[in-house]
């Protein structure tokens, strides 16, 4: 399991340093379209986010409870073939340090708790016939799982 979790951490990192080698030009401002030096790597999505530390958060089901919050960050890459069917493959890290993971035997647990890396696959578009399969590894204190899901979904 934690070699999946490292394969997969190494391979989003690698996209997105590579992506950190590209370089902005504009003719106006500092802040321009983005270049890639290598078309493979402008066909990928790349997004990253951090949340700093925050005093108190309300938890949605319970809000009589509040807990300490920690910092949260996010790393993604997501790639879309224009294919006849269209498909996307994405890959995600995302860690929340909070206090509320030290609960994770007694509590249901949402879906920002711990550190997550997901490895998926969406087959389709929104006006008919969408397929996915996820395969997702989560940490939450000392508790650390697996899951894969798999998903049919069709519009009228």
């Amino acid at each position: 399991m934690t070699t999946i979790r490292i394969l997969l951490l190494l391979l989003i990192c690698g996209v997105y340093f590579t992506a950190s080698s590209a370089y902005a030009s504009s003719v106006e401002s500092n802040y321009g379209p983005i270049h890639f030096q290598s078309a493979k790597v402008a066909n990928w999505q790349l997004k990253s986010r951090f949340r700093p530390h925050s005093i108190t958060e309300t938890h949605y089901y319970d809000s009589s409870f509040t807990y300490p919050a920690g910092s949260q960050t996010l790393v993604s890459a997501k790639r879309t073939f224009n294919t006849r069917l269209p498909q996307q493959v994405y890959a995600t890290y995302n860690t929340n340090n909070t206090a509320f993971r030290h609960y994770a035997e007694w509590l249901y647990l949402p879906t920002d708790i711990g550190t997550f890396t997901r490895l998926g696959w969406l087959l389709g578009d929104n006006k008919g016939l969408n397929m996915a399969v996820e395969l997702e590894h989560r940490q939450v204190g000392e508790e650390e799982n697996m899951g894969l899901s798999l998903g049919v979904h069709y519009f009228f």
